[in-house]
């Protein structure tokens, strides 16, 4: 004993500069063990505390381990815990983020369906329980626990890129049996889950050991088993939550997929350097267990398997209940990537603060299995108040968390942190209770730390995967979200209530299973008598204003099918999971129709076509009106398909009955990369690209996989939507245009519309109009596009509004969406009004919308055919507008806009959905305000139209008794100023918006409006000071930009409107009067050729006014263009032909063009229109005697000074004259 005491007083010393080993064997015959004890030391001088009970041996030179007191198994200091916890909270983190990852990695791989995602997970769930089981079991034999964690994180770090150096070794794989094996087939997903298993096991394994060795590690006195479980569990579960919270809102849209792999392998080898440079400074082996066991003991022990059967359904419950969050919340916080991973760090950050918790007063419990047994009660207790809490949550989330346009990207996700708060915490919290709890029952029992942890992990893990698999794939699709969320319940107070009455039913098998036979009875019967539409009203949070008539909890989502409630319009819509992909609408049925209509036209004749996305079926439909084939259609839901099939017959015909339409239900991203077939013609039918159901399908990856299935000169086409966020919309455009050159955008101008086709291919396109006008001349085809009121061809071309040019231009420098960095399904854009992002994107692609005279081909041989094509392109320029104008609140000059570009079409039925549109507001808005007369919002509503179409008086009036039933409420008074203003009555406007700012100081548009009421009454600086708070309010108010550009060029300050202009124009291009007060700007500072840039562009985008033209001709005219200065005069002319000084300039123009004749033409114009300036006279006469006739000059000067006597310039023009004659 002296002499090993010795050693270690050498050691702390550092009297060992070499630090050798020192070994101490001990050999015993008969029945004593033979064993082996290493103590190490290190090089430095000051060694950690070690503290170890050694018992009295007879001879020191022989110590054998059962010499050592298990009672103690390790004590390290304080720093030593925070060192390792901080280990642990980084194998964590790392953890996460491979899950995160990996589950994308390899759903690019197996296709993004939910069976392949499930198959994925349980092969990583597998993988790391079968990691707690093996090597738990082993952790107590170790000699050094710590260094065996490092030795674990090193493996990782090893083995985890395997899955991203894997993935064309498995594409390659699995290219030649996906024609034998269906992609949906269970045959193809067992292979999936085995090459997912296979490839991830080496790192799930060792990822799985982690914990159970560092439990042996750390876990020092059996009494202090719970607190060190729990704290080592708690702490490695935050650091999953800070690596779901980063990987989901920032690694990967920031580094992308491989980058983020490389970032966790970086970590797990410096996690795996600092725990080898902590074992070799605590300069100790930890001590192993006092007695040999037998294999399987664990198993042998009736309190084991109680516990482990208990927490293996406590797991299977826990992630059940995930899978139902998670499909029922994706309806609150919509169909985002954010909104995944919000829920599930909420999910994980209960867990962590419950273990924490739990591992605080654990240890000084006694009768355990009871307190574990009121934990699961409490779970079940608690679940069922989230499932109530769920069930009202879209009444919760409306009065309590309104979403409105000025929302932040921050605000929006802080709402949906605070709202899966509100539902997950306190269930989450006690399942972080219930596994040191149960981890302290077994250590307590067996004393076997490392063994115990890794048994419990084995269990739980293994239930939780079993969970998620059947609540998913099974549970809920057979018997829906209620009764699978009470089910679950049941189950964790069954289990509860049973370790409650263990004491009763112990020693009973028969009792027990008796018991159990109640629990599932009481299931069975639950799913009978559950109401099955608990959530029904949830699933329509989205779809305000349409009632659910039937829904799907299905595999692959939630489908659901709503009804609008207005007498008048009765559409319908088909939604998944919260995102309409489908309608009745006008607007719908016009994209619906097209998709299926213009890849056929533009392409020509085809005979394979591929379709993803079924929709409602008319797309399809529309598709095989045409010669084709076979239509192979790929949806990933065979629930759509029913639900279609079932509501949507009127508009799909029944298209799944014709011969040619093949239907696979798969990925239509995965099928596309493993069919070996080519098409002529492929279709994307997602729609919005920024929603997770979506965005894939919007990548740079997808574009090309789709390049590379068309035939020589295939067409590709997708569907998109112009309200996404302008930047978006311009990722969108610059993805597909990486990949097609050659590319067409079409937008029908027959409604108000924001669904547009784009269409692409690597050859040019020209639109064959004999091909075109051909096919219309079929009945079906008539027919079908008629009921969108597109009658010809030329209401067909009026739908392009970009060319390859105009898609270049609009993405410009724009970023690539890919796959390993999906920046779109990122995107960390605001919640802003869908009509003001709609009215953003079309304004910059009318900008560029090309001439249509350049993009058809094969057109008749007549004149009529190109002055037809002119007044079309005319015509649809103002419908477009028109929309514009509408999108800006201004309804009745939309109205007038429309009417305007209609009369230049008679014979077309292009805007007679428009004024139809217009009929119907009046009444469904009346209808609304009339169903909820207590509900201020829907005579808001029905206000702002009044005073949208300039029904100032009755707006008035409306508002008084608004007033008078509702208060003054501060978006009240802010109307009531807007109608105020519209009356120039500017007093009470100000006195209305200061009561509503006193309100809602955080109002930003009752500021702008403050600060344009201060600027009509001359009080700028007043005026100044409210539009910059409304500025940094909300950012993106460009009105406020103009108003104060106008404040600044009225005082002169031209370079300050400028910078404001600018930046208007940037949120906003499509303001033509902007554009013109830009020109007036960089014209005041003699920058003529800015000042052209800014003219050209306000009368591109309709501004015709002939101030402007002149202006823009006196800017041509400075820079010395005088041709097109003639031409601009000349136009201005035609506006204003009573304008003295337009004929004055143009006479001066055409002198410098050298046409002295048509220049004393336009100065002896102006004459005679004003005699009242001098220059005129004088002019003229200059340019008589340029051409030679001094008599007639100086007959002009005479006539001049008959006007004006007095003039000075024409006197001497006088003098000048006679000289010049004599």
């Amino acid at each position: 004993m002296l002499w090993v005491e010795r050693c270690f007083a050498r050691l702390r010393r550092g009297l060992s500069p070499l630090s050798r080993f020192v070994g101490i064997c001990a050999m015993r015959r008969g029945n004593e063990c033979r064993r082996a004890s290493t103590l190490s030391a290190s090089m430095r001088k000051t060694v950690w505390s070690i503290s170890e009970r050694l018992s009295y041996c007879p001879n020191p030179s022989r110590i054998s381990r059962r010499c050592v007191s298990s009672e103690v198994i390790w004590k390290g200091s304080r720093r030593m815990w925070i060192s390792i916890g901080f280990l642990f909270f980084l194998s964590g983190f790392t953890g996460l983020l491979y899950e995160v990852v990996w589950v994308r990695l390899f759903g690019l791989v197996f296709g993004n369906t939910t069976l392949a995602a499930a198959s994925v997970l349980a092969a990583f769930m597998l993988g790391m329980a079968l990691g707690g089981l093996l090597i738990g079991s082993r952790a107590d034999r170790l000699g050094d626990p710590l260094r065996m964690f490092a030795w674990l994180e090193f493996g990782i770090a090893i083995t985890a890129p395997l899955v991203l150096v894997s993935r064309p070794a498995l594409e390659w794989v699995l290219a030649p049996i996906y024609g034998h094996w269906p992609g949906n087939s269970f045959a193809a997903y067992g292979l999936k889950s085995l090459l997912a298993f296979v490839i991830m096991l080496p790192a799930t394994f060792l990822m799985g050991g982690t914990l159970p060795v560092l439990s042996k590690a750390l876990v020092g006195e059996k009494e202090k088993a719970g607190e060190g479980i729990g704290v080592l569990y708690g702490v490695n579960t935050l650091g999953g939550v800070v690596g779901c919270l980063l990987t989901g809102f920032l690694l990967i849209r920031s580094l992308g997929v491989s980058s983020s792999i490389l970032l966790a392998v970086t970590l797990n080898l410096l996690v795996a350097a600092l725990a080898f440079l902590l074992s070799w400074r605590s300069g100790t082996e930890m001590a192993s267990v006092t007695a040999q066991r037998r294999r399987g003991a664990l198993l042998a022990d009736p309190r084991a398997r109680q516990i482990a059967f208990v927490m293996a359904v406590s797991g299977f419950a826990a992630l059940g209940y995930e899978v139902i969050w998670g499909r029922i919340l994706v309806f609150v916080f919509t169909n985002s990537v954010y909104a995944f991973t919000v829920m599930l760090t909420t999910f994980l950050l209960g867990i962590a603060a419950g273990s924490f918790f739990g591992g605080l007063f654990i240890d000084r419990l006694s009768r355990l299995p009871r307190w574990l047994g009121w934990v699961e009660v409490a779970i079940g207790t608690t679940a069922l108040l989230s499932g109530f809490l769920l069930a009202n949550l879209n009444a919760i989330h409306r009065a309590v968390f309104p979403i409105d346009p000025g929302t932040t990207w921050l605000e929006w996700n802080a709402i949906r942190f605070t709202e899966a708060f509100l539902v997950m915490f306190l269930p989450t919290f006690l399942m972080g209770i219930s596994f040191p709890l149960a981890s302290k029952i077994i250590v307590a029992e067996l004393e076997f730390v490392g063994e115990a942890v890794g048994f419990l992990y084995f269990f739980n893990t293994v239930g939780g995967m079993l969970g998620s698999l059947l609540t998913g794939l099974v549970l809920l699709r057979s018997f829906g979200a209620a009764a699978t969320l009470v089910v679950l319940i049941l189950s964790n107070l069954g289990i509860g209530i049973w370790l409650l009455m263990h004491h009763k039913l112990a020693g009973s098998v028969r009792k027990a299973f008796a018991y159990f036979a109640v629990v599932l009875v009481l299931m069975a019967v639950t799913v009978q008598v559950v109401p099955a539409g608990v959530f029904s009203g949830i699933y329509s949070i989205v779809e305000e204003g349409f009632r659910i008539i039937d829904y799907r909890e299905g595999i692959e989502g939630t489908v659901t099918v709503h009804q609008s409630d207005f007498p008048m319009k009765r559409d319908r819509r088909l939604d998944v999971d919260g995102l309409n992909v489908a309608g009745t609408s006008f607007m719908l049925r016009t994209l619906q129709t097209l998709q299926g209509h213009l890849p056929n036209l533009v392409h020509g004749p085809a005979r394979n076509v591929l379709q993803i996305g079924f929709g409602t079926g008319q797309t399809s439909r529309s598709a095989l009106m045409y010669p084709i084939e076979r239509l192979t259609v790929v949806e990933i839901s065979q629930d759509v398909m029913e639900l279609a099939a079932k509501h949507f017959s009127d508009i799909n015909g029944g298209v799944t009955r014709d011969p040619r339409f093949l239907c696979v239900i798969s990925d239509g991203k995965n099928f596309l990369k493993y069919t070996p077939e080519k098409f002529d013609i492929i279709m994307n039918d997602a729609n919005y690209a920024v929603a997770t159901a979506s965005a894939s399908l919007f990548t740079r990856d997808h574009f090309v996989n789709c390049r590379n299935k068309l035939k020589p000169g295939g067409i590709f086409s997708t569907w998109m939507t112009t309200d996404l966020d302008p930047e978006d919309f311009a990722i969108v455009l610059k993805t597909f245009h990486s990949v097609f050159p050659y590319g067409l955008l079409f937008m029908a101008p027959n409604c108000i519309n924001k669904q547009v086709v784009l269409i692409g291919s690597t050859e040019p396109i020209r639109l064959d109009v004999a091909w075109m006008e051909e096919q219309l001349r079929r009945e079906s085809v008539k027919a079908d596009l008629a009921a969108i009121n597109i009658q010809s061809v030329f209401d067909l071309l009026s739908c392009v509004v970009l060319d390859s040019d105009g898609i270049g231009r609009i993405s410009g420098r724009a970023d690539i969406s890919t796959d390993d960095r999906p920046i779109l399904e990122f995107s960390r854009k605001a919640v802003r009004s869908r009509d003001l992002c709609a009215l953003q994107n079309l304004a910059r692609i009318l900008r560029f919308r090309p001439a249509l005279r350049n993009l058809v081909a094969n057109v008749p041989d007549s004149g009529n055919f190109w002055n037809s094509l002119l007044r079309y392109e005319a015509a649809s320029l103002e419908l477009f507008r028109g929309l514009v104008v509408f999108y800006q609140g201004n309804v009745q000059e939309a109205l007038e806009t429309l009417l305007s570009g209609s009369r230049i079409i008679p014979e077309s039925r292009l805007a007679e959905e428009y004024f139809r549109h217009m009929d119907a507001v009046v009444a469904q808005l009346s209808y609304e305000a009339q169903q909820n007369p207590q509900k201020l919002e829907p005579w808001l509503k029905l206000l702002r139209y009044r005073i949208g179409t300039r029904q100032f008086e009755i707006a008035l009036r409306m508002c008084q008794e608004l007033t008078a039933k509702f208060g003054e409420t501060p978006l009240l008074l802010y109307e009531m100023a807007r109608v105020h203003f519209a009356l120039s009555q500017f007093e009470k406007a100000r006195s209305e918006l200061m009561r509503a700012l006193e309100l809602k100081p955080e109002l930003s548009g009752a500021w702008y409006l403050l600060g344009v009421v201060e600027k009509h009454s001359g009080q700028f600086e007043g005026a100044r000071r409210s539009l910059l708070r409304a500025l940094q309010l909300d950012g993106r108010m460009y009105e406020a930009y103009n108003a104060l550009a106008g404040i600044e060029m009225s005082q002169g300050e031209l370079r300050q409107a400028i910078g404001h202009l600018q930046k208007s124009l940037q949120l906003m291009d499509f303001q033509p009067q902007i554009w013109a007060n830009l020109g007036e700007c960089y014209f005041g500072l003699q920058e003529y050729a800015n000042a052209v840039r800014g003219y050209e562009y306000a009368i591109y985008q309709g501004l015709d006014s002939p101030d402007l033209y002149a202006k823009l001709a006196y800017s041509y005219y400075f820079l010395r263009d005088f041709a097109r200065a003639e031409s601009y005069l000349n136009e201005a002319i035609r506006l204003d032909s009573d304008n003295s000084e337009y004929y004055y300039n143009l006479g001066n123009v055409l002198v410098n063009r050298g046409n002295l004749s048509a220049a004393a033409e336009a100065y002896r114009h102006a004459i005679g229109l004003s005699r009242d300036h001098p220059d005129y006279f004088n002019n003229l006469a200059l340019c008589y005697r340029q051409m030679g006739d001094s008599v007639a000059a100086e007959r002009v000067i005479r006539e001049g000074l008959k006007y004006h006597p007095q003039s000075e310039l024409l006197s001497r023009s006088l003098r000048f004259i006679r000289g010049s004659m004599e």
